[in-house]
């Protein structure tokens, strides 16, 4: 919620991270073990039990799966203004990698990223809006 009495623009996320380097960028490209980021918008509300944009309302999408490494500097999710008093319905998902790990005699692979953990601190930023004339 924009709860200020003025306009906003420019809505940005970066994510700080700490942790295992497997899980922030496993130095491959594509990265296939890294946690990645999306951010969603329902124009209603998410129902939080199921994840799922309820009354019918209509999700899009504001910044599709990214590498946590990636979002090390800002990334734009709203590039236009915000009025002052505005909601917006955000739903962050946090993806683990899509792969398998197999142990042999009970040791695991090189890299792996069993037993890892990272910490992911969100920051979204907003700026005033443009300056307007009024009465001149």
């Amino acid at each position: 919620t924009n709860g200020g009495t003025l306009d906003a623009q420019g809505l940005t996320l970066s994510v700080a991270t700490s942790g295992d380097s497997q899980l922030i960028t496993d130095g491959t490209s594509p990265a296939t073990k890294a946690l990645t980021v999306a951010v969603n918008s329902c124009s209603t509300s998410w129902t939080a039990s199921s994840g799922v944009c309820a009354s019918s309302g209509t999700v899009t999408s504001l910044l599709s799966a990214t590498t946590v490494s990636g979002l090390s500097s800002a990334q734009s999710l709203i590039a236009g203004s915000i009025a002052s008093g505005a909601v917006k319905h955000l739903q962050i998902q946090v993806t683990l990698p899509n792969q398998s790990e197999t142990t042999t005699n009970g040791t695991p692979i090189t890299g792996t990223i069993q037993g890892r953990t990272a910490t992911l601190t969100y920051n979204f930023q907003e700026s005033q809006r443009t300056a307007t004339t009024t009465n001149s």
